[in-house]
């Protein structure tokens, strides 16, 4: 912009000269950067022009050719249901991840459980799950409600090591093989 051609050789203007002289010309505030030079804005506006424009001849162009090509139908056809039967291969492996989360977390939570009966944990955790309530919510809901999902205050007996050979003696008598892995392993075995 011409500064001299908009203002003159005026040392000063006062406000009203300053307003007369403005009227009609367009004034930015650019203070809070919202400014983008016109050449860019005016690219941008054309590329996003021209791509319409592609497209929209590219969807008459296909419009043409499936009107009077049964081939094309079917090609189209085809592809539509590979789509379907891809989507619904991907929300599968979505299912059953999450089942395998699910079940590592019931598996976390309750892992005092016997295998069958973590099995029905899960089970009734699932039917707890609503809009309302997640997983892990109903997983913890299911362990409180049921008796038979709470841990024992009973400690299981210590296992004793075996060598699996009958005729060791006595059930209580001491395997020698079985001393020998677990004075290895730094069980006692006694």
């Amino acid at each position: 912009m011409d500064w001299k051609a908009l203002f003159g050789d005026a040392e000063s203007l006062s406000l009203e000269d300053f307003e007369a002289k403005v009227a009609g010309k367009k004034i930015v505030d650019l203070s809070e950067g919202g400014y983008v030079a016109k050449e860019k804005f005016d690219a941008e506006v054309k590329k996003h022009k021209d791509a319409a424009t592609a497209v929209t001849a590219e969807l008459t162009d296909l419009k043409a050719a499936t009107d009077g090509d049964d081939g094309l139908k079917k090609q189209v056809a085809t592809l539509t249901e590979k789509l379907a039967a891809e989507t619904q291969r991907a929300e599968e492996a979505v299912t059953k991840a999450t089942r395998s989360e699910r079940m590592e977390a019931v598996r976390g939570k309750a892992s005092h459980l016997p295998p069958k009966l973590l099995r029905t944990l899960y089970d009734d955790a699932l039917a707890l799950v609503s809009d309302d309530v997640d997983f892990d919510t109903a997983l913890s809901k299911a362990i409180e409600s049921d008796p038979d999902y709470a841990p024992s205050d009973e400690q299981p007996a210590p296992a004793r090591l075996s060598s699996g050979k009958p005729g060791q003696g006595k059930p209580d008598a001491p395997d020698p093989l079985a001393a020998a892995l677990g004075k290895g392993l730094g069980l006692d075995t006694e």
